[in-house]
């Protein structure tokens, strides 16, 4: 909770249009996930673990840049013998990183994780 000031500051200092990019969230996901987080070079960067699988999410912070800051966490899982995966890339993210590095990351949509939204009407007549 004491962290949570931290979080606000980069979810409000760009826009996200994902669940993940709020405080609430990730708490209520943390025991499950067992996040870490740190800051890397203006950056914070989430850590997850989920089913076995460690992945990152997409690192928060300046529009620019966030390459180089895939790059220390990729080579921090080479380290731990782990396989690099981020998960929640948003549409943003994806063309800035194919505008600096074409062709250098695969991205893959993963339709089971995608937000949704539902229309009043439908749940309150469900």
């Amino acid at each position: 909770m004491e962290d949570k000031p931290l979080f606000d500051h980069y979810f409000h200092a760009r826009r996200y249009e994902a669940s993940e990019c709020t405080f609430t969230n990730l708490y209520i996901w943390q025991p499950g996930y067992n996040l870490e987080w740190a800051l890397i070079d203006g950056f914070l960067c989430l850590r997850a673990l989920w089913q076995g699988q460690a992945f990152v999410f997409p690192p928060f912070g300046p529009p620019v840049g966030v390459e180089r800051v895939l790059d220390q966490l990729a080579e921090q899982f080479a380290r731990e013998g782990r396989p690099f995966f981020m998960k929640a890339a948003t549409v943003d993210l994806v063309q800035y990183l194919e505008s600096v590095r074409p062709g250098y990351y695969h991205f893959r949509a993963d339709r089971d994780n995608f937000d949704y939204v539902y229309l009043v009407k439908d749940l309150i007549e469900a």
